[in-house]
């Protein structure tokens, strides 16, 4: 990083980490100011989440519509805010804001000899849940995030030094197969974010995700059926504002080995309908604003069963 990014990396370092020493009530307040200039003067992406929602819940009438838009903007300026305080947040008011109902697991873990995935998604908070994991296995085994860099390097200077306080080791994504087959032999925890939209220019699984058909990552469910490892998903709830519930739900990787393409395709699909259902309990939490289906299929695309009548 040359001297100018590093000063200015140093400035908003300092300016995020003064605005995590205010209280709760007033980020909150924060929040509310923000979800005013975002939804109304911005107006950020509103077309853009209008149509995600209007795609997925085709049934809904546009007064439904319209407040799952508005709840959406109002946790996603809580999001912002949440963010910016994870530079400051201890240990223990991280465990007291995400209650993590897995007692033992870390134990367990340790005693099977072998690394586990862990699956989790853009809903709630996936950067505190990334960290509230951390904090509850970080003492007794490694464990690593995937991640693709920003292309703003300030900012990913930035998510970096947040995401890695607690001693959590990021993996970049175009190393994730290579690297998480070899750390798997021993005992660690990788996360995956599953959710992301595909890269141009790949061939891609194509499921559906609320019946939609979407392009989707098959890499987890390769790496998890190649290695055998266990598998969780990242099962997570919004209890209140800046307070969330997490629950790891093992799924049984078991029941589709051996590795081939048709177990793969059925094992992520497992992992689709997964967050279908934490959606479908709360879909304001999810990330509306995001491109989702910006990438249509292409020649050679595979395409699960699911899709049948549907393209």
């Amino acid at each position: 990083m040359g001297w100018g990014r590093r000063m200015l990396y140093k400035w908003w370092l300092g300016i995020i980490k003064t605005l995590g020493l205010f209280p709760w009530p007033v980020l909150f307040l924060f929040s509310d100011l923000l979800f005013v200039v975002i939804f109304y003067v911005i107006r950020y992406r509103k077309k853009i989440v209008r149509e995600n929602l209007k795609k997925v819940f085709p049934h809904k009438t546009e007064a439904e519509i319209k407040t799952i838009s508005r709840q959406y903007y109002h946790h996603l300026c809580d999001l912002i805010i949440e963010t910016l305080k994870a530079f400051r947040m201890s240990d223990q008011e991280l465990a007291e804001r995400v209650v993590l109902k897995n007692t033992g697991l870390p134990e367990k873990i340790q005693e099977s000899g072998k690394g586990v995935l862990v699956i989790g998604t853009h809903y709630g908070n996936n950067e505190w849940l990334t960290s509230r994991v951390d904090l509850m296995v970080g003492k007794l085994f490694p464990t690593y995030g995937v991640y693709n860099p920003f292309s703003n390097k300030i900012f990913d200077e930035l998510m970096m030094t947040m995401r890695t306080r607690r001693g959590i080791q990021m993996i970049p994504m175009r190393k994730a197969m290579s690297r998480s087959v070899a750390y798997l032999r021993e005992v660690c925890m990788i996360g995956f974010i599953t959710d992301q939209t595909p890269r141009w220019g790949q061939q891609y699984y194509y499921t559906s995700f609320f019946g939609v058909p979407t392009a989707w990552y098959t890499s987890i469910s390769k790496i998890a059926l190649r290695t055998g490892v266990q598998v969780y998903v990242a099962d997570v709830r919004k209890i209140g504002r800046g307070r969330y519930s997490l629950e790891l739900i093992r799924l049984p990787v078991e029941d589709f080995l051996p590795e081939s393409p048709e177990n793969i395709q059925r094992f992520t699909d497992m992992q689709v309908e997964k967050l279908e259902e934490m959606i479908q309990d709360n879909p304001a939490c999810w990330l509306w604003s995001h491109r989702r289906w910006k990438r249509p299929p292409q020649e050679g695309d595979s395409f699960s069963e699911k899709l049948a009548g549907l393209i």
